[in-house]
């Protein structure tokens, strides 16, 4: 196999043409043995190029190809002997370690993730990488560091990459309805991010599901699979029940043409558990020690509002179902992420608690 020409590698993203990134993976994970100096520099170029091409198509495994392209690029790495801040090729270490960051935070490695985001920050500090700055807000916010993900928004102001503006507009909005600010919702309307803001609102303020639901429906701007987990954990951590009977059975989600997206593993199947705890054919205990099962994973999951949501939607469940030591067990885990978001002035932010 022939080495792609360098002038197709600034392109091949944009083209996405997979036949150039086959080309590519091989170039990259074939012999380096009898490589020269140059080649080294060419191969960790590609390798980089080829890693985010995974990453873009979500085929990040800690045992798949983007592991051993991302242990290449660390040999390469090596071999060029990039240990220097000021290196010339220290913005391509700095990649690597963004990279590493997406493949821990893809295995739910929360603290991992951010250690990698430290470290590529770390080795080129010079270069605000737009994908490093949304990342670390990202990461910041997860683990309830309010200030830091503020500073993190305050410093990718300063870009002018209209992407990155925009997401960490969303990540501004979202944080904002979390924590009861109701400016954001003066903002564009005509942002498909704001719509779906907007429904949430209705559900965390007023426990009106109504908006929600139309949108995840079939037919809904919203009807994907992501959407419509995140709809039914609002209304499992819900105090009415009237709309447990209008959820969308996620079970039949691998069914749905166009829903079979398991991009969120856990959460589905904390979602499915939560709503086979409703089913009450089956032993109790049984469906108790199921929920049990799932809930230390709840930390790992990529996103700190959903796992607010289930806490209390195994609460709600659990009180429900006459256990409420084990119910007082997940509402103290939400209320001490209520309070650590709120700076302990809050302890039911998403105002999940009471009858």
């Amino acid at each position: 196999m022939t080495k792609p020409k360098s002038q197709s590698f600034s392109v091949l993203l944009e083209l996405g043409q997979e036949s150039g990134f086959q080309e590519l993976r091989d170039f990259v994970l074939s012999s380096i043995d009898q490589a020269d100096r140059q080649s080294y520099e060419e191969r960790l170029r590609s390798a980089l190029l080829y890693l985010n091409y995974l990453s873009q198509m979500s085929q990040l495994s800690a045992e798949g190809e983007f592991k051993s392209c991302l242990d290449m690029a660390a040999a390469l790495i090596n071999l060029l002997g990039i240990h220097q801040k000021h290196h010339r090729l220290a913005p391509l270490q700095q990649e690597y370690y963004r990279l590493r960051s997406l493949l821990a935070r893809h295995d739910s490695n929360i603290w991992a993730s951010r250690w990698n985001l430290g470290m590529a920050c770390h080795t080129n500090q010079e270069i605000a990488h737009p994908e490093i700055i949304l990342d670390m807000a990202e990461s910041s916010w997860r683990v309830q560091d309010v200030t830091g993900f503020y500073d993190w928004l305050a410093k990718g102001q300063a870009s002018n990459d209209p992407v990155l503006l925009k997401r960490l507009q969303h990540l501004k909005w979202q944080a904002q309805r979390i924590l009861g600010d109701s400016t954001w919702a003066e903002s564009a309307q005509d942002d498909p991010f704001w719509v779906w803001q907007h429904g949430l609102l209705a559900a965390q303020v007023h426990e009106d599901f109504g908006e929600l639901h139309r949108l995840v429906k079939k037919g809904g701007d919203f009807y994907n699979s992501e959407k419509i987990i995140e709809f039914n954990l609002w209304v499992l951590s819900g105090r009415s029940r009237a709309w447990l009977k209008r959820q969308l059975n996620v079970k039949n989600l691998k069914r749905r043409k166009g829903l079979s997206d398991q991009s969120h593993t856990r959460i589905y199947e904390l979602v499915a558990c939560l709503q086979d705890c409703y089913d009450y054919e089956r032993p109790l205990l049984k469906r108790i020690e199921a929920l049990g099962d799932l809930l230390p994973s709840l930390p790992s999951l990529g996103s700190l509002e959903w796992e607010m949501l289930a806490w209390c939607a195994a609460g709600r469940w659990l009180v429900r179902s006459k256990a409420q030591q084990l119910a007082d067990l997940c509402f103290h885990e939400y209320k001490k992420l209520s309070l650590a978001l709120s700076l302990n002035k809050d302890p039911d932010l998403l105002n999940r608690l009471g009858v």
